[in-house]
């Protein structure tokens, strides 16, 4: 009996230039990202059957509307395929050369509303692999804490679909590629290890398939799927040891039909080639520098420094989910802010209540704007003058909750929790032109955008 261990799991992310819904590309070296859990799902929608037949229990429902996604959480790293994630929420990023050696990332929000890219992704595992051929990142939170000094990064997924890819690909197709015609089709073939059947179809317009085969567990399994496209690659909602028959019915439009297990582009013969970024230097909470003060206010002076116990940040973009006649059972490709405002949350902790920080009540009740600037300086970047640095700005900071509670004799805590919004001008001392509510900026050794 194969048992799947979370060991043997990898995580890897890559910009995909095909069209929502197309194709997954294929994951390898460079693509691979360490992460610590995950909860992506197919969140496939039971429809129930609330026909009344005599009997208190209901028939058997239809599988419905499938929106698949979840979160994955990783922790942060000065530099590795994390970043495509987190600069695709953020939605722009430019690299300049700071000296030898070392690119600046300015990452910030667009000035307008932008077409957020497509990835590909997967986790691994030893006895099957779940594919994201299109997927899209739409939130992040990253969080510091003096108890775990590494900072932490999860996020936010939403995609097309999400395919169960067991075993490797066979080279003989189930159905082999032929022109597309009614009827029962030859098996040419059996999966040589249990798998999805993949089923391709190429300028037909419109089809019904249905597939008779025993599936993993032994059970007979009847799938019937009906597509409208021009050219399609779809699969068996099961994974199947057998095929009995494939049958094809109201074929409309000329073109070619097969079927076979492909067991999707990334599968148990590619994972092999999934490697991470060789440079993994992370963000630690002991290199953080935090400063605020009023929005008007001067520059950040000493000061401005605060001394936190715990700090996070996150970005929400309101990505719509929306079921079409586009796909049938699946969303049609989400749209920046479609399912409503971008939200940059904030959130502190002071492991005591003291006159330096006591003004952030008067500031919640007022609902004062202040601006932020939280500084992490790493070691040096190897082949470079300078250090790893990630530097997070915040404005049009406004707290929405936070108080002091007495929980006992000792040192009384104090949290705060808020949203950064759009100004009318850059504030002084932040970066040239700055309006919108964040911008971060990254140096490391990487020459390119991580949305190239």
């Amino acid at each position: 009996m194969g048992i799947e261990l979370g060991a043997a799991a990898k995580f890897a992310l890559k910009k995909n230039t095909n069209p929502w819904g197309g194709a997954a590309l294929q994951l390898g070296a460079g693509d691979g990202i360490e992460f610590n859990s995950d909860s992506l799902k197919s969140n496939s929608e039971l429809v129930s059957n609330n026909g009344i037949t005599g009997s208190p229990f209901r028939r058997p429902g239809s599988s419905g509307a499938r929106k698949p996604g979840g979160e994955v959480s990783f922790d942060l790293y000065y530099r590795d395929s994390l970043w495509r994630a987190l600069a695709a929420v953020i939605g722009a990023d430019a690299a300049t050369l700071v000296v030898t050696g070392a690119y600046r990332h300015d990452l910030t929000a667009p000035v307008s509303p932008y077409t957020l890219a497509n990835f590909s992704a997967a986790v691994t595992g030893s006895e099957v692999v779940r594919e994201m051929p299109s997927c899209k990142p739409t939130a992040f939170k990253l969080d510091w804490s003096e108890s775990d000094q590494r900072g932490k990064a999860s996020v936010n997924f939403v995609a097309h679909d999400l395919n169960y890819n067991a075993g490797s690909p066979d080279a003989v197709r189930v159905v082999a590629n032929a022109a597309a015609a009614n009827g029962a089709k030859t098996l040419a073939a059996q999966p040589a290890t249990p798998s999805q059947i993949t089923f391709t179809l190429t300028g037909v317009t419109e089809l019904v398939t249905t597939l008779v085969g025993t599936d993993i567990d032994g059970i007979v399994r009847t799938e019937v799927h009906t597509r409208s496209t021009g050219t399609l690659t779809f699969l068996s909602a099961y994974i199947y040891k057998s095929v009995a028959s494939i049958t094809c019915a109201s074929i409309s439009g000329a073109g070619n039909f097969s079927a076979g297990v492909a067991n999707g582009v990334n599968n148990q013969g590619t994972i092999g080639a999934i490697a991470t970024d060789a440079d993994r230097t992370p963000v630690l909470f002991s290199q953080v520098d935090f400063f605020i003060n009023d929005q008007a206010g001067a520059d950040f002076l000493a000061s401005d420094e605060q001394f936190v116990s715990k700090l996070s940040v996150g970005l929400e973009i309101g990505l719509d989910q929306r079921i079409t006649s586009e796909f049938g059972t699946r969303i049609s490709e989400p749209s920046y802010a479609g399912g409503g405002d971008v939200k940059v949350t904030f959130g502190l902790s002071f492991s005591a209540f003291t006159d330096k920080n006591r003004r952030f009540l008067y500031d919640q009740i007022g609902k004062s704007q202040l601006k932020a600037k939280l500084v992490f300086t790493g070691p040096m970047i190897s082949g470079s003058t300078v250090p790893y640095s990630l530097t997070v700005w915040l404005q049009g900071l406004q707290l929405g909750d936070g108080d002091i509670n007495v929980g006992g004799f000792g040192v009384l805590p104090f949290d705060l929790s808020g949203e950064a919004r759009t100004v009318l001008a850059q504030p002084t001392g932040f970066p040239s032109g700055l309006v919108a509510p964040y911008m971060f900026q990254l140096v490391n050794g990487l020459s390119t955008s991580y949305l190239a």
